[in-house]
């Protein structure tokens, strides 16, 4: 498999995974910055969570991947949210 190859295949994996996170969550998500922030922190901690689990527990590649791809399809959906401007502004602390 050549790189353009392999990139397509996980572009298709991005895309497959923002609709069923679509679906699961509804579209648009109206969060904030920081809720933003924080479901792609939360997603970034299981794929490093994978990659542990790979490196020291013997676990398959694959999850990282999938994680991977979870991660990747949070930023898409929170560049789409900034780009079509349903984030919303922080409430009083």
């Amino acid at each position: 498999m050549t790189k353009e190859e392999r990139q397509e295949a996980i572009f298709d994996l991005i895309n497959v995974e923002r609709i069923r996170q679509d679906k699961k969550w509804g579209y648009p998500q109206y969060k904030s910055m920081m809720d933003w922030a924080a479901i792609l922190t939360e997603e970034n901690g299981e794929a490093s969570q994978a990659a542990l689990n790979w490196k020291f527990a013997g676990e398959s590649k694959q999850e990282i991947i999938k994680e991977a791809i979870h991660t990747a399809a949070v930023a898409v959906a929170w560049a789409d949210a900034i780009m079509s401007e349903t984030v919303i502004e922080e409430g009083p602390i």
